[in-house]
């Protein structure tokens, strides 16, 4: 069996970076044109979205989209450009010269290799950044939604434990402003360690801000005692804004480098 020359390989390589950049810049044209399309049908009751904006945004979704479509990107590629070698009969060449399957394909092989850690260590991170910034901007453009923080017609539902205490959270209504999370119609269940109820807050507005929440006109009671009223409370917490976030962000927000 022959070695395969260097300059053969570099060859068979540079064949194949040629044929998946091209399939790669097709499919990166025809997604730009689906996802504009797409947030032009999205964005008719917007009246202050030029075209320009739009762009920009899908712009931003295409490294995540081009993640999803990469693999086939590769297959087509390699499709492509095994036919180009087969078409000027170099595949025919090589094999008479004793050159084996395996030894032709380990270029591209290599470089498929290297492509997929490059993309999960550097285009990663990078798409999520990017798909991160699109959704917060399609909830501020789109729908006039001050943050990405949606929750359901359910409410909000929170739990946190230090070991001796359990705390349930509730709250209908949820808006983030800055880095302040403000929340109405809020419920806070102690109970402890057995599950056994010892106390309730009823508040009508609360702030969940660091270390603590903040609630105004709280009632709280407790079994076999007489309800208190509290027109401000201060109650400390574990919960922060971003663990909130993160438990209702979208996992394609979420990169490489932030898995635990």
């Amino acid at each position: 069996m022959n070695r395969l020359s260097p300059t053969l390989s570099l060859y068979i390589g540079w064949q194949f970076i040629v044929a998946f950049v091209s399939v790669l810049l097709v499919v990166m044209g025809l997604i730009m044109l689906f996802d504009l399309i797409e947030l032009v049908r999205r964005s008719v009751s917007a009246d202050d979205l030029g075209l320009g904006t739009l762009v920009g945004l899908a712009a931003l979704k295409l490294p995540h989209t081009l993640q999803d479509v990469l693999p086939f990107a590769v297959m087509i590629g390699m499709m492509f450009a095994l036919f180009r070698l087969a078409r000027n009969s170099e595949l025919v060449v090589m094999r008479s010269a004793g050159v084996s399957v395996w030894q032709f394909l380990a270029p591209t092989l290599l470089l498929v290799a290297g492509l997929g850690v490059f993309n999960l260590i550097v285009v990663n991170p990078f798409s999520a950044s990017l798909y991160q910034t699109y959704e917060r901007l399609i909830d501020e453009l789109l729908f006039k939604r001050a943050s990405a923080l949606n929750i359901g017609v359910g409410g909000l539902w929170l739990r946190e434990s230090d070991g001796e205490t359990q705390t349930v959270v509730h709250a209908r209504v949820v808006r983030q402003e800055d880095n302040i999370l403000f929340v109405l119609g809020v419920s806070l269940f102690e109970m402890d360690d057995t599950d056994h109820f010892v106390r309730r807050y009823e508040a009508q507005e609360g702030q969940l801000l660091e270390g603590f929440f903040k609630l105004d006109k709280v009632w709280e009671s407790s079994p076999n005692a007489t309800s208190i009223f509290h027109n401000e409370l201060f109650l400390p917490t574990t919960i922060s804004l971003e663990q909130v976030q993160e438990s209702f962000a979208t996992p394609e927000t979420m990169s490489f480098w932030e898995l635990p």
